[in-house]
This record gives structure tokens, C-alpha cells and sequence, in this order.
């Protein structure tokens, strides 16, 4: 797996933990938005049956719809996906993931990875998804802290400066021969450069996914 944090990193085994409803190793799924919690039912002295049931689930998990405007949190500020070119400087990097809200101190934490076998179609390279260790309870489980060591040796900041820059000595900086066709392009008027993605999954849970992928610079 061309991922190149392994060195840095504890790196989860993708069935992991496998009494999750859903595996949070998974990465062809996106975690909902929302707390994920159960409702309390709160029942004021002139409500009726209709009214409570009525009321709707702010504690609860929202399923993506693909719609930008749909998609954002209803009990968060911030969240969301941005794209950024490879050459990002790191004062540049720490102000977007400050304007996120990203846990980036955390150090109790899971990290799972998968490296494409069709970039052309699937549109990345590699990519990481970051858990909070308190956030699995929206995957359905919370794993006895004797499973994993928790505590990493890097926190999140210093996890995501890793997967960039390792990604960039796999792939490249420029419009290197590795890039090559990773997006289709012909090799003299299109050619593909590395960038990267970020995407907030879930804010309240510190759910995180980060990948790296081409695009083609044309002349």
C-alpha cells in the first residue's frame, strides 16, 4: 500500500472493530453529519402525540445527499470539503484546518487507509480516514480501549503534514512520469499534477478524510 505514514502512524485494520454496524474502516461509505445521538423525548405540558413525534431528530444522524447546501451540518458552524494544490504552504494548511475546527492536537485517534486501484475512476490516489477515538460510537461501536493503543505518536496536524508530504515523495510534486494517465491525460497538452482533498465528515465525532489525487494541468 503506497500510503507512506506507516512509519508514523498505527493504521487499523479495515474490518476493525468488527462488532461496528458499519466498519469505520469503510471507506466507500461517508459518515453522516450530526450528533448521532438518541433523542431525548421532551415533552412539553401542550403537546400531543402528533406534536412529539412531529418534532424531528436534532440529536440525530443526517445521511449525505450530495447537495452542498443540504449537506451542512445542522449542529455545527463549519465543516465541509476543500481542495488545495500540493505546493500548500504549512501557515496556509494550519489556517484552513483552524477555520474547520479540526481537532488537529488530537492525539487518541484511529487512522484507516486504501490506495486506488483505478485512479482514472475513482478520481484519488490514496486516502485516510481519522477517527476520534470518542467519534466510534457513530460507527455503532465503542471498542474497549484494551483493542488499540489509542495514543499515537503524532497528533493530527502532524498526520495530515505526513500524508502530504509523503504522497509527494511517492507520486511527485511537478507533472511527474508517476502521474502519469492517473487521469486520463495525454501526456503533452494535459498532463496530471498532485493535489489533495479534505472533507470534514463529521464535526461533532472528529470524523476526518483526507486523500490525495491528480489533477491536469493543460496547456
Amino acid at each position: 500500500m503506497a500510503i507512506g505514514i506507516e512509519d508514523r502512524v498505527r493504521i487499523s485494520p479495515s474490518t476493525w472493530p468488527s462488532k461496528a454496524d458499519v466498519p469505520p474502516g469503510d471507506l466507500r461509505q461517508y459518515a453522516p453529519t450530526g450528533l448521532g445521538l438518541a433523542a431525548p423525548m421532551v415533552v412539553r405540558p401542550w403537546d400531543n402525540l402528533e406534536d412529539v413525534l412531529g418534532r424531528g431528530d436534532a440529536y440525530g444522524a443526517t445521511r449525505r445527499t450530495g447537495d452542498p447546501i443540504l449537506d451542512a451540518p445542522t449542529n455545527d458552524a463549519t465543516g465541509g470539503v476543500v481542495y488545495f494544490d500540493s505546493n500548500v504552504e504549512p501557515q496556509q494548511l494550519s489556517a484552513v484546518l483552524s477555520l474547520l475546527e479540526v481537532r488537529d492536537a488530537l492525539t487518541t485517534y484511529a487512522v484507516y487507509a486504501m490506495e486506488s486501484t483505478d485512479p482514472p475512476k475513482d478520481r484519488y490516489l490514496a486516502q485516510i480516514r481519522i477517527v476520534d477515538f470518542g467519534g466510534m460510537n457513530l460507527f455503532g461501536a465503542i471498542p474497549d480501549s484494551g483493542d488499540v493503543l489509542w495514543q499515537q505518536p503524532i497528533d493530527v496536524g502532524a498526520l495530515i503534514a505526513a500524508f502530504i508530504a509523503a504522497q509527494k515523495s511517492i507520486w511527485g510534486d511537478g507533472m511527474s512520469a508517476a502521474l502519469a494517465g492517473t487521469l486520463n491525460g495525454d501526456g503533452d497538452w494535459a498532463r496530471e499534477k498532485l493535489a489533495f482533498g479534505f472533507m470534514v465528515e463529521n464535526a461533532y465525532n472528529g470524523v476526518y478524510r483526507l486523500w490525495s489525487r491528480p489533477w491536469l494541468v493543460t496547456k
